[in-house]
């Protein structure tokens, strides 16, 4: 059988990978000798699964057929890092920017050459010259998600496993060859949820009433997770249901204060309750507790939510940035929140508004999909094989071209009574990912135009919720005025904040397929 190391913290660390690990492990060891490594003073065992510390893996680190490594951007995997890069391993990037690692092993400890050689290494010149300007005291939050710093980790691996396909495009990008496996992120299905009146107790315990509905956010608090706009969005859903509480459960980093985020908001005392960290066994409870959660990432580190994806199996409505790995999840699971323009009023909105029966149902069978503990260990074991899932790009251009070309696959109007709704699918030309929505990066749109004759009636941006890859697909169903059934169209490319100059496509045919 093969025997497999797994370089990860472990409970009573206080980080999500430490819970998933202890969930995969035992699940691992079922199709190999699974051991698990630790740099840690105490830990609790993973059910089946032996623990070793760090000293006595590099003693014998001959013995395995394959060393796996758990990536976070914290400091908990700092002994990681060190044996990921003194000898070729397979790394499961929890996250895809470990900047803040980077920072925590170098600037931290005053060592500012060090820095700038690690972020050279995976972006080059532009980074180094960001981490000479950060040494001198020079710094903004921006660099963190400009510069992931993780390439030259993953390059260095034999593989990589990800959560989601953003996170494997991004490398790609970066000109990371390795192979690379996008699994899910697994959840604990046989787990009980909690009942009915342990919900009911939970809430009586943090002074919720029943017909009061109860907002949650859920893990360390960081900027990236939109506190300032949670905070603005609940002071506007407040004047319209004065019964709405705000659930902040978990620690804020040290630069977020949420009483002045409440202050700011007008927001009384009694309106928010903030728990601070909570034990993994007793998350499920509190999730439970929550008729809504909102789980913001901008920018975004490319990780997959555990929070979220234990949500979606408690079945409650979740709000999600329209972005990066996010804007993979469909509509029928998460409600898709846009970055910066009009996020607050759609946040509000989401807090107010009522969700359709069956929510729950979709969210089962995406998590059925996606997400289940089988389906994640068979993947580790395609990692281990070699396989890989995400192509790799032929070369790294030194430009971007400025709009993508595509084809007109489908393009059907319908019209039923007064409504008028249009269906339709681009097929991307370029050989060049053109980005959804990317943080310090112009957005890619289309412009749809109807046209009475000459005269434009109406024109719409189209905005595509996820990435479109070489030879990728988007595809859109829009709701059009009445008068749209005479018209003709047009649909052409764009970019966020730089006016159109090239000519639109051909006028499309109403009616049939293109």
């Amino acid at each position: 059988m093969m025997r497999i190391a797994v370089l990860t913290p472990l409970p009573p660390v206080r980080s999500g990978i430490a819970g998933y690990a202890e969930l995969l492990l035992p699940a691992l060891a079922r199709h190999a000798n699974v051991v698990a490594v630790v740099d840690q003073p105490s830990h609790v065992a993973p059910a089946g699964v032996e623990v070793i510390g760090i000293d006595r893996f590099r003693a014998g680190s001959d013995q395995w057929d394959a060393v796996i490594g758990q990536m976070g951007n914290n400091p908990y995997h700092d002994f990681i890092w060190e044996e990921a890069v003194a000898k070729p391993m397979y790394v499961v990037l929890h996250d895809l920017v470990l900047h803040h690692l980077i920072v925590e092993r170098t600037l931290a400890k005053d060592d500012a050459a060090g820095y700038e050689q690690l972020v050279r290494a995976s972006h080059g010149e532009p980074a180094a010259a960001f981490a000479r300007g950060r040494a001198l005291g020079f710094h903004g939050e921006i660099g963190n998600f400009l510069f992931p710093s993780s390439s030259d980790l993953a390059r260095r691996s034999k593989g990589v496993i990800v959560h989601n396909e953003w996170a494997g495009r991004r490398l790609r990008e970066e000109g990371v060859e390795s192979p690379i496996i996008v699994t899910g992120h697994p959840v604990d299905q046989s787990a009980a949820i909690p009942s009915g009146e342990e919900r009911r107790a939970l809430r009586e315990r943090l002074g919720v009433l029943e017909r009061e509905r109860l907002i949650g956010i859920f893990g360390f608090v960081t900027d990236a997770k939109r506190p300032a706009a949670i905070f603005e969005a609940f002071g506007l859903a407040r004047r319209k249901e004065p019964g709405l509480r705000l659930l902040v459960v978990g620690e804020p980093a040290p630069n977020i204060d949420l009483r002045a985020l409440a202050k700011l908001n007008g927001l009384p005392d009694g309106s928010w309750i903030a728990t601070g960290y909570v034990a993994d066994e007793e998350f499920d409870l509190y999730l439970s507790a929550a008729d809504r959660v909102i789980s913001l990432r901008y920018p975004s580190a490319g990780e997959m939510s555990g929070p979220l994806i234990r949500a979606f199996r408690i079945g409650r409505p979740v709000a999600v940035s329209a972005v990066a790995q996010f804007a993979e999840l469909p509509s029928s699971v998460a409600e898709q929140i846009p970055i910066v323009e009009s996020e607050t009023e759609a946040l509000a909105h989401f807090m107010v508004r009522d969700f359709p029966a069956g929510l729950g149902e979709s969210q089962q069978q995406w998590l059925r999909e996606h997400a289940s503990l089988e389906g994640t260990v068979s993947d580790y074991l395609r990692a281990l094989r070699g396989d890989n899932d995400i192509p790799e790009i032929e070369s790294v251009s030194g430009s971007i071209p400025l709009l993508i070309r595509f084809d007109v696959e489908r393009f059907v109007l319908q019209a039923s009574g007064g409504d008028v709704r249009l269906s339709i699918r681009l097929r991307s030309r370029s050989d060049t990912l053109f980005r959804a929505a990317a943080y310090g990066e112009p957005a890619l749109r289309f412009v749809l135009k109807g046209f009475d004759e000459d005269r434009m009636v109406f024109d719409r941006w189209l905005q595509p919720r996820s990435d479109i890859a070489p030879g990728g697909a988007y595809e859109a169903d829009v709701a059009l005025p009445e008068s749209a059934r005479d018209l003709r169209f047009t649909i052409e490319p764009a970019v966020e904040g730089i006016p159109p100059f090239l000519p639109a496509t051909p006028p499309l045919v109403t009616g049939g397929e293109q």
